[in-house]
Order: C-alpha cells, then sequence, then structure tokens
C-alpha cells in the first residue's frame, strides 16, 4: 500500500465527511441550516468549517457539524485482515474521523503490531459502529458486503479496492452489476430459439 494511495483515500474520505449541514448552533443561530465544509481537524473540542454561502469560516462543536453527534464520524474497515490500512489511515485522520478495522477472522490473518482489528462479520460491524464511510480492500471473491452497506441509513459512502468489474473482488453481478460469461450456463438456463 503506497503513500501515495493511503493520502489519495484520506483526502476522499475528509472531503465526504467534511460535506455538512449547520444545525444546533445558538450563539450562530443564522447558520442553522445552511451548507458548510470542515476545512481542518477537531482542535479544542471544536471544527473549523467554512460557510458555502457567505464563505465565513467559524469553529463549531462537533455536534453542530454532525447531526446532533458529539463524536466524530466513524471510518469502518471490514474485511481489515492485518489492519495495516486501518494503522495508516488513523494517522492521516486524526480530528477528522475515528476510524475502526474489523475482520472475521476467518482467514486467521495477524494483525499489524499493536493496532487493534475487532472480530467481526460485515453486517454487526456496519450495525455496532455506524460508519460515515466504509473501506474494502480486496472484498473476498464471491462474497457481496455492499448489499449490508446500502441497507445502512448511516453509510454515506462505501470505498472498494481492488479489481472491478469481476468476481475478483466481491460478486461479479451483486457487488458491480456484470453478469458472468455465459450466465444462463452458470445459472443452469437453456437458451432455446423461439420460431413464430
Amino acid at each position: 500500500m503506497t503513500a501515495e494511495l493511503v493520502d489519495a483515500l484520506a483526502a476522499r474520505i475528509k472531503s465526504r465527511i467534511g460535506a455538512v449541514t449547520m444545525s444546533g448552533l445558538v450563539a450562530r443561530a443564522d447558520l442553522n441550516g445552511h451548507r458548510a465544509t470542515i476545512v481542518g481537524p477537531l482542535d479544542g473540542g471544536r471544527l473549523p468549517v467554512r460557510i458555502a454561502a457567505s464563505g465565513e469560516g467559524v469553529c463549531v462543536r462537533v455536534s453542530s457539524a454532525h447531526g446532533g453527534c458529539d463524536e466524530l464520524p466513524v471510518c469502518l474497515e471490514v474485511g481489515a485482515g492485518s489492519g495495516a490500512l486501518s494503522h495508516r489511515l488513523v494517522q492521516r485522520l486524526a480530528g477528522w474521523a475515528r476510524v475502526m478495522a474489523t475482520d472475521s477472522g476467518h482467514d486467521k490473518i495477524p494483525t499489524a503490531g499493536s493496532f487493534c482489528v475487532e472480530r467481526l462479520d460485515v453486517d454487526v460491524a456496519i450495525e455496532k459502529f455506524k460508519p460515515a464511510v466504509v473501506l474494502v480492500s480486496w472484498h473476498p471473491s464471491g462474497l457481496d458486503w455492499i448489499r449490508a452497506m446500502r441497507a445502512s441509513a448511516s453509510v454515506q459512502e462505501y470505498i472498494l479496492l481492488g479489481e472491478a468489474d469481476s468476481s475478483t473482488c466481491g460478486d461479479g453481478w451483486a457487488t458491480w452489476g456484470v453478469l458472468p460469461p455465459r450466465f444462463d450456463e452458470a445459472a443452469g438456463l437453456e437458451m432455446v430459439a423461439l420460431r413464430t
């Protein structure tokens, strides 16, 4: 995993969780309902934001930027294996998001150093952490974890790393919307020409 890829992922995640709508402001109630962009990490319990309509910069509590929640949003890596990717993202997303790494433990991959990878299946992890962003690196072949992500109200975006448009990562049809070659044979169907 290159530093450039990790930096690009961190930038993408920051841009996604950084687009917010202000709420719960008392001293600046005129800004409630306005779209804003978080422009820096959490500092002293406040997030620096730029109001889209006016360009004004203000510092607000986390709850005012994140819909009443007092905690930073979660970036959840599922199928994290050793947790090496999440470990690198923790450094780049400090003050922007809480990074959590989970893995079912099915493949018995040891964790990277002291980084914690919680042993949870995908559905349970998404329900427990209610992430804003879900990250999957090399989704296991033939499985579709995307259904759980799409079904979650908290997930704003999921990022899939790996080979797309086949069943090498995930399930070709369920994950990518790609039918396998000769899908009729794979499904046990017989092609019949109709004559009128």
